[in-house]
């Protein structure tokens, strides 16, 4: 039995091009002082901009995409 994929992707490998969409969307709003609304500990909130948890989201963003235009560079 094969297992199903998604224009190709694994299941896996969607839900990790998902992850990084999420993260990359989060980073962006905060970079434009966006305060960001989600769902956090089984709660509903809403996150400052400054907010550790969401800087080190955009910190994860921003080194991913440092990376990726490192290998765009060769």
């Amino acid at each position: 039995m094969t297992r199903p994929t998604f224009f190709g992707f694994s299941t896996q490998q969607m839900a990790k091009i998902a992850q990084e969409a999420m993260e990359d969307a989060v980073a962006a709003n905060a970079k434009a002082s966006i305060p960001i609304t989600g769902l956090v500990d089984g709660r509903v909130q809403t996150l400052a901009p400054t907010d550790p948890r969401i800087l080190a989201v955009v910190s994860k963003s921003d080194l991913r995409l440092a990376k990726v235009s490192d290998v765009e560079r060769v």
